[in-house]
């Protein structure tokens, strides 16, 4: 790994939950096309700048193989909560909760170096309900980096993706996430780090948008030969996520409809689900979007069972 030098330095992740079959796939066809192999090849390649790569260092990689050749979120443990700052240290009281000899600790240790420095990282995701396309965006809700990302990667994404999801606070993995581990070890001069959501997990018809969407961002940093194609200018929703609701020992269920897609809007004071069958109701405090609801079998006592985020203004 990391063969190629010189800027930019690019990362295109797919497979980090070995179950999401669009980005996994993205990933091994970008790896074929760019290293003359097969797309059931290697699970990840560091591309050389010949014949096809004109400048820079690009590292396409399969995020975490074993979960994808058996086609689960994950082994032990999910990856994309394995990037966090005592990662080097598996003695630290973190990295005790995410065991050392975890497969998907193991991983994350392999792959930080690559994405240490890095100019550029797009993750290739999808949900495991429900969702039109969204990108999630790492570190404080900020103007002028969401245009850096818009300029190098979003804007190539198809019309359909018009959502923009931030998380300043880090309550989805408390600094855990790939992109967020891109954006604590960026270069001096900063870099655009982006979790891409496609759609359904098991969704493969979103291939070929996002595959023609990395392609165009190669080309525009000036990585593939000739022009960007299908840049595409659009008007953002934002959100903010500010909240989590989490599984304890009552149980719980969904209310009034809720918990089958990502962005279903609560009213303020509505309820959206209970603890466990005829329990306390859980109501929203405020007008609220609910994101990333989780379906059953990934439910854990104390685990979050989604997030709550509130729409910012244009």
């Amino acid at each position: 790994a990391g063969r190629g030098g010189g800027r930019p330095r690019v990362a295109v992740l797919g497979g980090v939950h070995g179950n999401e079959l669009a980005g996994l796939e993205v990933v091994r066809r970008l790896a074929a096309r760019l290293s003359g192999g097969s797309a059931s090849g290697p699970p990840e390649a560091s591309l050389p700048p010949q014949p096809l790569l004109r400048q820079g260092e690009l590292v396409v990689a399969e995020g975490n193989p074993e979960a994808c050749e058996r086609n689960l979120r994950f082994v032990d443990v999910d990856l994309n909560r394995c990037f966090d700052r005592d990662i080097a240290d598996s003695s630290s009281s973190s990295a005790s909760v995410v065991t050392p000899d975890a497969v998907e600790r193991r991983r994350a240790s392999e792959l930080a170096p690559l994405l240490t420095g890095l100019d550029v990282l797009v993750d290739l995701h999808g949900t495991n309900k429900p969702s039109a396309p969204f990108a999630r965006l790492p570190g404080p809700v900020d103007g002028a980096y969401l245009r850096r990302c818009e300029a190098s990667f979003l804007s190539f994404l198809p019309s359909a993706c018009s959502t923009i999801l931030w998380d300043p606070r880090q309550r989805i993995a408390a600094g855990g996430t790939t992109d967020e581990f891109a954006l604590r070890n960026a270069p001096p001069e900063g870099g655009v780090y982006i979790c891409y959501e496609a759609g359904l997990a098991s969704d493969i018809s979103a291939v070929a948008a996002a595959e023609a969407a990395v392609e165009s961002m190669l080309v525009g940093l000036g990585m593939l030969p000739g022009s960007p194609q299908g840049r595409l200018e659009r008007t953002w929703s934002q959100f903010e996520i500010f909240d989590s609701f989490v599984l304890d020992e009552r149980g719980f269920e969904w209310a009034n409809g809720h918990g089958g897609e990502s962005f279903g809007r609560v009213s303020a004071g509505e309820a959206f689900g209970r603890r466990g069958s005829g329990g306390d109701e859980l109501r929203a405090q405020e007008e609220a979007y609910i994101v990333f609801p989780k379906v059953e079998h990934l439910w854990g006592l104390g685990r979050p069972l989604g997030w709550l985020a509130r729409r910012l203004p244009v």
